[in-house]
Parts: structure tokens; sequence; C-alpha cells
């Protein structure tokens, strides 16, 4: 009779933070642990845990991208870890046992996105292979994985400054402190108007945060363009003179919108839009100005935590199986049996 069996996955992190380049996202690494618990000693021939990089491509977006059907799948890494493998079966006592899984994480594979047709997925896969009598016991736990672009702590974030004039009547200058916002920040935005002519009264001032998302898959020749814009309700503070306005602009949170990000397999970029409404002889007149600004997934005062670092471990296949009780106060963290830890990347 087969005992009730679960199995889990347990992360060390709750995401993962590239930084920089890929050259500059060496050294992390997402650990763990596969905890596996019968009620009653089992038999089981194998446990294995894998990680899987993989984007997906739905909708009108797979089939611009030469895909015969609505879903394109393309895989980026492969890493699979086997605790331990046997052609008979191991019998498992009824206790809590816990393995322990590091992966390195490669610093030129994407970040996650999840997008209505184009989405990036790191997912962890244990797999706890049975007796041909009975089924096989898997289970899964998505990882999320952002980036971040800038990696020195001590490099302020550069700023958005914007001067121009509307054709000999209006000069206007805006300014932000930076262009590198997280998701829920405000960005403080400060509007200075120097009129040229008399007779010049600014009527409001609107904002919209617009986002592109394009699929730029170069083995097919085409990409697919999505863009679509949100408006933003400002928090006005009140004018220090009647040319110069303040506002804050509250940045929306996922779903509404993604973080920006560039690789082979999906650009995310974004750009905000002031639109500068002002009566001039009794005609209403509109500037509109756009620039780039960068979304990242977090809070950007929390960018600048430590590296995990990775420390490869010797795997080795044995016969024998000993695993972690967990419930066990000195129990060794790290016991065989360890299989090979191979990487196929593609």
């Amino acid at each position: 009779m087969m005992h009730e069996l679960s199995l889990d996955i347990e992360t060390n992190q709750q995401s993962i933070m590239l930084r920089g380049s890929p050259e500059e996202c060496t050294g992390s690494t997402l650990s763990g642990a596969v905890k596996l618990h019968p009620k009653g000693s089992v038999k089981l021939k194998s446990l294995s845990v894998r990680l899987e990089v993989y984007g997906v491509i739905t909708g009108a977006a797979a089939l611009k991208n030469g895909s015969l059907t609505l879903h394109d799948k393309h895989r980026f890494a492969h890493d699979e870890i086997v605790f331990f493998e046997t052609k008979d079966a191991y019998t498992l006592p009824a206790k809590c046992h816990h393995y322990k899984f590091s992966f390195p994480i490669d610093g030129f594979w994407p970040e996650t996105v999840h997008c209505n047709n184009i989405s990036v997925k790191y997912k962890l896969i244990a797999t706890a292979e049975t007796t041909s009598l009975h089924a096989n016991h898997t289970t899964e736990k998505e990882v999320f994985v952002k980036r971040f672009p800038l990696t020195n702590p001590n490099e302020p974030l550069p700023p958005i400054n914007v001067s121009d004039a509307w054709k000999d009547i209006l000069e206007y200058d805006l300014y932000a402190a930076h262009k590198v916002v997280g998701m829920g920040e405000e960005l403080p935005l400060v509007l200075n108007f120097r009129p040229l002519v008399t007779g010049i009264n600014i009527h409001n001032v609107t904002y919209k945060l617009y986002e592109l998302i394009d699929s730029p898959l170069a083995k097919h020749g085409a990409s697919h363009m999505e863009e679509h814009s949100i408006d933003l309700t400002p928090h006005n503070r009140d004018f220090n003179s009647p040319n110069e306005k303040m506002a804050l602009l509250k940045i929306p949170t996922y779903p509404k919108i993604h973080h920006d990000c560039k690789n082979e397999f999906v650009t995310i970029k974004h750009k905000i839009e002031v639109m500068i409404n002002f009566n001039q002889g009794g005609c209403m007149k509109s500037i509109r100005l756009r620039f780039p600004i960068t979304v990242t997934t977090e809070l950007t005062e929390c960018f600048f935590e430590a590296l995990p670092q990775y420390e490869p471990r010797s795997c080795l296949k044995t016969n024998e199986c000993m695993c972690v009780d967990t419930n066990t106060e000195d129990c060794n963290p790290n016991p065989p049996p360890y299989g090979l830890n191979t990487i196929q990347s593609a």
C-alpha cells in the first residue's frame, strides 16, 4: 500500500536580483531544499529537482513570430540535480527528509516577465519516482528573477532635464531628480514656464505613462509590438509662482504595467508624456512632451543589497540513501546521496 507522500520545494530567497550587465551578474545563485515527508514507509527509485528557464509567446504574437500554433516555447536552460537514483527501490521511513540544492544563475538569462502574450519563467520541478505500481509525485515552484541596471551604489541615478521653446511663444523647463523609478514609487516633476509674449495662461497639465512591449526575434525577421498608455493622476503641490508647478506622479504596479527589460526574447520600455495646455489670445493650445524612464520591479532604495555567492558542490552518485531528518537538530546538512548536477543550456 502506498502511503500519502508530501513533496515540497523551499527556496532561501524570495527572488533573485541581477544587477548590471550580464557579465556583472556572475555569482548569483538559487538555493533551497526539497522536502520529502511520507506518512508511512515508502519505496522510491529516485529523487531529483530541475530548474527550467523558458520563454513562451502566445496568441497573435506567436503567429507573427512564425509559429504554426498559438503557442511558441523557447528554452533557455535546463539544469538538474539527482539526489539519488537506483534500479531497485529505496525504503524511506516516515520522517521529513530534507535535500539541499543550489543552482547558479547565468547573467545572460532573461529576467522574469509576465505580459499578455509574452512570458519568461524560472520554474523548479521536483520529482519523486515511485515503483511501477504507483504514480510518480511531482511538485513545481516558480522563482522570480529580477534585474536592475545599475550596480554601483555610489553612482547617482541619472536626472531628467528637458528645456525647449514653443514657437517663440512659451519656453519651458522640466526636471526630475532621476529617471529610474520603482513600481509604486512617486516620481516628482518640476515644471517652469517662461512666457515670451503677453496674454499666456497655463490652463492645466496632464500626464500619461506609455508602455511599449516588443518581441524582437530575429530568426523570423519580424517583431510584435504592443503599446498602451495609462493616465497618471498627480498629487499636485501649490504653485510657488504662477509659472511654476510641481507634481508627484505615482507609478502603477503589476499587472497594470511591467518592468523595463531588454534581451533577445523581449524588450519593454516606458515613456512619460506631459501635455501642457495653455490659453493664448482666447485660443487653447497644447505642448506634448515625451521622455523615457526606466521602471524597475522594486523600490529603488532596496536594490543595493549584498549578492549571494554560488559555491559549487561535489555531487557523486551512491547506492545508499541517507536523507536529512529536519526534526533532528544535529543532523548533517549535506548528506549523501547526491547525483550528478548536469547542465544543458539551450
